[in-house]
């Protein structure tokens, strides 16, 4: 991803992400439908307000690589993410270190020098040690992500609350008018009944 532009200074759009997971050369229906629309729903959720298709992500900022990490999961996965800030930043820094070193050993231009691990520091350390981000840190960044689901969530409740209260009240006015046709209508019978009655009744 780094060498497409997406590494930890790039400053990519959502247009650009779709296009490279999907592989296609230009936003087509498909492209739009199955990764950019999605990608600008999720963006809401997870970076407070939403993208535009366009919008730069600055890459260097670790909130953002972290929003952009749950936007993008989101819809791989199809449910919301269940990784931990602490993992992610352990596992970016783990993958970093890796192909640091495995640049440096040219293993990508097929040479044969042996791998020294320099930036590797063994598993151990990012399955346990990690500090890229403290455990109160991942606790905030959860609990402020909660924060702006829930407040997501509850807006869009209620948006669909004040339609369907709009709704109601557009049903209610329009029984109103046609209980009223029905009493004219009822009205203009009977008078039409009474002067039938007195029409019968002279000689």
């Amino acid at each position: 991803m780094e060498k497409s532009g997406f590494g930890p200074n790039g400053k990519p759009t959502l247009r650009q992400l779709s296009l490279a997971i999907s592989g296609r050369t230009s936003v087509t229906s498909f492209v739009r439908k199955f990764y950019l629309a999605p990608y600008l729903k999720f963006s809401e959720q997870y970076f407070g307000r939403r993208l535009t298709e366009d919008e730069p992500i600055d890459l260097a900022d670790v909130d953002n690589r972290w929003n952009l990490a749950r936007t993008v999961f989101r819809l791989e996965s199809g449910r919301k993410p269940i990784m931990k800030r602490r993992a992610f930043e352990c596992g970016l820094e783990f993958g970093s270190d890796v192909i640091a070193d495995f640049d440096a050993a040219g293993v990508e231009r097929g040479a044969n020098d042996p791998i020294k691990f320099v930036r590797f520091k063994g598993i151990e350390f990012y399955a346990k040690d990690c500090l890229a981000i403290s455990e109160q840190q991942s606790a905030h960044a959860e609990a402020e992500s909660t924060s702006t689901a829930a407040r997501t969530e509850l807006a869009v409740a209620e948006a669909m609350i004040a339609a369907q209260q709009e709704r109601i009240e557009q049903l209610t006015a329009d029984l109103a008018q046609l209980r009223a046709a029905i009493a004219i209508r009822n009205l203009a019978i009977e008078e039409a009944g009474d002067k039938l009655q007195n029409s019968a009744k002279k000689p």
